[in-house]
């Protein structure tokens, strides 16, 4: 008489889905696999927030695209396997970036990089405390949910950035008094410089500032890391959570045969 075998039910053929039928199947006992598996889809393809796709001839993702670091990466590791990082078909790619790349702000003013240089490194040096910050955390096991609710409201990844931010562009020598001004107005009085809700629609180049140039420049890192975070704004994402993201050294690069491929390989 056999045994009869656990029954699972994953729900969603997304990337996370896929990939833990992947494992359950391989688990054998006595030379059988040890789960019956169901794998559940609502919608009438695979992939999730995978989604691989032609368009006037080209492939493109319209979901997931770069592999962020390819040493020790697990999909990495399988596109090689199979072929995929190259393909015949033309594929949305970055081939490198110019030593020295020409910056130009909306309205076409053409922006020396000295001047947003020290900006990004702000912003780099600080995404490094934000991710010390998270693995330092200790055990907040005893904290009271309400507590929790309180510090995260304070403790946003976008908050984080922002005051950072406030109080650099504040100290510059270069802001002008008036900038000065407007700057303590919004420390104190609420709306952070370059609020993620607010839209720019710069028409001429005479309406940039060093303030402004810089905030552009900011925000334009923040919304990276919203895309790789997948939140809508920073200040939704919790400084502790920071700690659950890893990126692999390496360089990034998107997969030639499309990202679905990795997950038929699944």
């Amino acid at each position: 008489m056999f045994a009869k075998r656990p029954r699972v039910v994953i729900i969603g053929a997304g990337m996370a889905g896929i990939a833990a039928a992947n494992k359950l199947q391989q688990v054998s006992c006595a030379g059988s696999p040890c789960f019956d598996l169901t794998l559940l889809e609502a919608s009438q393809r695979i992939g999730g927030r995978i989604c691989t796709a032609q368009f006037g001839g080209d492939q493109l993702e319209i979901g997931a695209t770069w592999i962020h670091g390819i040493e020790g990466s697990p999909i990495y590791e399988i596109a090689q396997k199979i072929g995929a990082v190259k393909g015949e078909t033309p594929w949305e790619r970055q081939d490198g970036f110019p030593e020295k790349p020409t910056m130009i702000a909306e309205g076409g003013l053409n922006v020396d990089p000295a001047l947003i240089e020290p900006t990004v490194d702000l912003y780099k040096k600080l995404m490094s405390e934000v991710r010390d910050i998270a693995a330092s955390r200790g055990n907040e096991c005893q904290e009271t949910i309400e507590n929790q609710a309180k510090r995260r409201e304070t403790e946003s990844v976008g908050a984080f950035l922002r005051d950072r931010l406030n109080s650099f562009m504040f100290q510059e020598a270069n802001v002008s008094e008036i900038e000065r001004l407007i700057l303590t107005s919004k420390r104190n009085g609420c709306v952070p410089i370059g609020d993620q809700a607010k839209q720019f629609s710069w028409t001429d180049a005479s309406d940039w500032n060093s303030r402004s140039l810089k905030d552009a420049v900011f925000s334009m890192h923040e919304s990276m890391e919203r895309i790789a975070s997948a939140v809508n704004s920073l200040f939704d994402l919790d400084l502790e959570s920071e700690k659950e993201y890893l990126e692999y050294p390496g360089e990034h690069i998107s997969i030639g045969k499309g990202y679905v491929s990795v997950l038929h390989e699944l």
